[in-house]
């Protein structure tokens, strides 16, 4: 056994000794005098987290704490008497020395599992002066083979035999070849069977080794929730030594503390208890005392009074009289003065989500099986901004018709002869009127007139060529498609966070992926504009729960200290979309393949839906305790590996049980004042926020010739702005965090006008400008999340997403924008974003603190840091 002293003063010696199977592990220890207890809690925890002390363990030597009394060995204690009686509580080891030195003191200890078999003497060597404090010691273990003398059927009743170390050809051998010669002889059936498994048993003892089964006994006092949180603590334990594991010490560390926390608490709880039903019902004690006198300690005789008492009824009354006599309530434990008011009004500790989370595991393999569907919905999500490439403006002019030579060439060399140009680039809508017939270069060059025939720069359709929507006077019919559908979340985002409260997350995000699914496929067969826009509209409209949905349903499945890692995967989700919908539409050569391309998945995405689990912050407020315990079953399954004590949602459950029902939980939202402004407030942000985030987004595709390069590039410079929005959110807070950003990105998109001349370096401060707006937009998301309760979150949420709607809304207005002035847009953005980042710091602090259940906990936040 390799031991590694975690205090250098302290010397530690570990070694396992055995022979066929019997072993015993013994580790020596020395501790130097007057070491505080911190060094004794080191040392016990690096024991347990090194050493299965449930396997006949014997950890032996000099302790060196005075102040233990073999004889008051109480559970209680202060200091290293603490910390040493609680290893030995949570190992189930007993202190099996009894010999003190000549100061009557017990400073060499000697700890063992309840499954060793030994003897403790003095042994005095002669030639050897014994130490005056440490008496010698000698500890005799048996490790002979245990005695099999009982029946075949109840063998296996206290070991097993571990057939994964048995040598199977040497037994099969034996088997083989031994002779029944005696049991042929035997008449009776009954002791041939006997004589038969004898044998059989003996051949299997030599050959296979065993293993004790595990019948840990526990303290009558403790709880269920203790016993768990040991044996959770146990296996993390064994995790640990399994695969040296950083997280496994952790948990180890983690789950032991709670458990410290919990045994005094249980224990002053059972004391309590014990003293209270003495006190209001004694007769009780008395009459199961009495239930026992025909196998009861009670003495044959006992003298009261100058009275002689034989019976061992009389002896009960009699002890009973007397005691009733000089009992009194004051000499009861002062916890029972508080016990009417702590134990019979709730009897148990109000048990949180977050504290479930802690015990069964804040993240492991059941938020990571849930977040790989549920970024497959935000990355699908993503593809209601089709519209962006679906519905762009493309290069194009006039075709001349009556030239013979005009090809398909966008650009010939001819082509000022016949087309007037402003600012280098071709007229799209006007002709020069020609001088005669079949002429490509003989015009009136102070006479236009439109044209009606049109070649396009690349080969790419959008609806502009299906749908003939050409010419400037045409141009709104391209930005109205994005208006639309932001228009469309603007109606049904109300309606999605009421259903989401109403009916669950999970079925919101179903319902709202195969709408979805079917109106973008539907989309891409449009016959004509009116019919494309309308089912734009329903697109966004009847899907508007998709990333919603998934974004408050990943935040309700962590526990708080996760809250910006889910935030974090779900925008780098967000930003992946981006990526795959530009690229889809990069290489398809159409729009309606493009759009069959990026829908179609949402097929093989529903089949996926299985394994994204319900909400359990939404199922205990439904009181829907079934559900709940199951989908906490399989989170204590997958993280823990232990199954889920039902009985710890029965306070939680409780509680909701004496609360009013609301129908209408916005209802009651929208009688509280505070939360009223906090709404509005909110709701403004986002408008400032999605405006310029959506605006940019929309703009980049002018940045250069390659719209999908462009597109690509400010989706990933999302991606940095993700991950430092992770690392300041919780070093800083929300408050001061998103206020910045804002102002920040607002200010860099307006020093994009100071450098129009240089395109490179106008690029980087338009993705500056990106970066700190999509900081500020990923903040506002879980900030929106953790301000309101929980059974009307998803509606607040919803409103205030609304509400940013308008901001989206009007961002693909910004083509019509620019003709006014070109800089116009990017001033907007400057103007909005540094107003809402300075109202920002008006809203409360949520860093650190537990998601709101309901409106007085939503408004404790305010009070709280707000």
């Amino acid at each position: 056994m390799k031991l590694r002293s975690p205090d250098d003063a302290v010397d530690l010696v570990g070694v396992k000794l055995g022979n066929q199977g019997n072993y015993v592990n013994i580790i020596a220890v020395y501790i130097p005098p007057a070491k505080p207890s911190y060094v004794y809690e080191a040392i016990f925890e690096y024991i347990e987290l090194t050493t299965d002390l449930t396997k006949r363990t014997i950890f032996a030597g000099d302790f060196n704490i005075p102040e233990y009394n073999y004889e008051q060995n109480i559970l209680g204690s202060k200091g290293t008497v603490n910390a040493l009686h609680t290893f030995m509580a949570f190992n189930a080891m007993n202190q099996i020395n009894n010999i003190p030195n000549k100061n009557g003191r017990y400073l060499d200890l000697v700890l063992c599992s309840e499954d060793i078999v030994f003897e403790i003497t003095r042994q005095l060597d002669p030639l050897v002066k014994e130490d005056d404090h440490h008496p010698s010691l000698e500890l005799l273990v048996r490790l002979s083979n245990f005695e099999r003398n009982i029946p075949f059927v109840t063998q296996h009743s206290k070991y097993y035999y571990n057939y994964k170390k048995c040598d199977l050809t040497t037994l099969y051998t034996e088997l083989a070849f031994k002779s029944w010669e005696d049991l042929y002889k035997i008449s009776n059936v009954d002791e041939a069977t006997d004589f038969f498994y004898n044998d059989l048993m003996k051949c299997v003892d030599s050959f296979v080794p065993c293993k004790p089964i595990k019948n840990r006994t526990y303290p009558k006092w403790y709880t269920l929730q203790l016993i768990k949180l040991i044996e959770m603590k146990n296996r993390y334990r064994k995790l640990y030594k399994k695969t040296k594991l950083q997280y496994y010490s952790d948990m180890v560390i983690q789950i032991r503390k709670e458990i410290k926390s919990n045994i005094k608490k249980d224990y002053d709880k059972f004391v309590s208890d014990a003293q209270f039903r003495l006190r209001n019902d004694p007769h009780k004690l008395w009459s199961f005392i009495d239930t026992k006198k025909n196998v009861t300690r009670i003495p044959g005789k006992m003298t009261l009074d100058a009275e002689e008492l034989s019976s061992p009824y009389s002896i009960v009354e009699g002890f009973a009289d007397l005691f009733s006599s000089v009992y009194s309530s004051k000499t009861c434990h002062p916890i029972c003065d508080t016990f009417d008011s702590v134990f019979i009004h709730n009897s148990m500790e109000k048990v949180e989500f977050e504290k479930l989370l802690n015990i069964i595991g804040k993240w492991g393999q059941f938020q990571i099986r849930a977040y790989i569907p549920l970024c497959c919905v935000v990355v699908f999500s993503v593809f209601q901004m089709s519209y962006i490439f679906v519905a762009r403006d493309t290069k194009y002019r006039c075709k001349i018709q009556n030239c013979r030579n005009d090809s398909e060439l966008y650009n010939p060399t001819w082509l000022k002869n016949a087309v007037p140009y402003k600012n280098n680039v071709p007229s799209r809508c006007l002709l020069y009127m020609p001088m005669y017939n079949n002429t490509c270069t003989d015009f009136y060059k102070n006479e236009t007139y439109t044209c009606h025939a049109y070649v396009f720069e690349k080969k790419q359709t959008t609806i502009v060529q299906d749908f003939n929507i050409t010419c400037d006077e045409n141009l709104w019919k391209l930005t109205l498609a994005g208006t639309v559908s932001a228009i469309g979340e603007l109606f049904c985002l109300p309606f999605v966070g009421f259903l989401s409260d109403h009916f669950g997350r999970k079925r919101m995000i179903i319902a709202s992926l195969v709408f979805s699914t079917t109106v973008g496929l539907m989309r891409s067969y449009s016959p004509e504009y009116i019919v494309y826009i309308i089912l734009e509209f329903l697109d966004t409209a009847l899907g508007s729960g998709l990333y919603s949905g998934a974004f408050i349903l990943a935040l309700e499945i962590v526990d708080k200290t996760r809250r910006s890692t889910a935030n974090t995967i779900i925008s780098l989700a967000f930003a992946l979309g981006q990526v795959i919908l530009a690229t889809a539409a990069w290489i398809t050569s159409s729009w309606r393949i493009f759009l069959r391309v990026i829908y179609a998945p949402g097929v093989l995405i529903l089949f996926s839906l299985w394994y994204i689990p319900e909400s359990v912050r939404w199922l205990i407020l439904k009181k829907r305790a079934k559900h709940a315990h199951k989908v906490l079953n399989t989170m204590s399954k997958m993280n823990a590996g232990v199954e889920f004590d039902k009985d710890i949602l029965t306070t939680e459950f409780s509680q909701h049980q004496n609360d009013r029902k609301l129908s209408f939980p916005l209802k009651e939202v929208f009688k509280s004042k505070k939360i009223v402004i906090r709404i509005i407030h909110c709701s403004f942000t986002w408008i400032c926020c999605t405006f310029p985030y959506y605006g940019l987004t929309i703009q980049s595709v002018t940045l250069s010739e390659n719209v999908y390069a462009n597109f690509i590039c400010t989706s990933l410079v999302e991606v940095p702005a993700y991950f430092i929005t992770q690392s300041i959110i919780d070093r800083f807070g929300r408050r001061k965090t998103l206020g910045l950003s804002l102002i920040t990105g607002g200010v860099w998109c307006v020093l994009v006008n100071f450098v129009d001349e240089s395109k490179w370096l106008s690029l980087v401060i338009f993705l500056k400008g990106k970066f700190f707006i999509t900081v500020s937009y990923t903040i506002l998301y879980i900030y929106t999340a953790e301000l309101f309760p929980t059974n009307s979150r998803h509606s607040i949420f919803a409103i205030c997403s609304m509400f940013g709607r308008i901001g989206s809304m009007i961002a693909p207005q910004i083509p019509l924008l620019e003709r006014i002035f070109k800089s116009l847009p990017l001033i907007i953005f400057f103007a909005t974003a540094v107003t809402s980042g300075v109202l920002a710091f008006w809203l409360p602090e949520t860093l650190n603190t537990e998601l709101p259940k309901d409106n007085n906990e939503a408004i404790e936040i305010e009070e709280q840091g707000g």
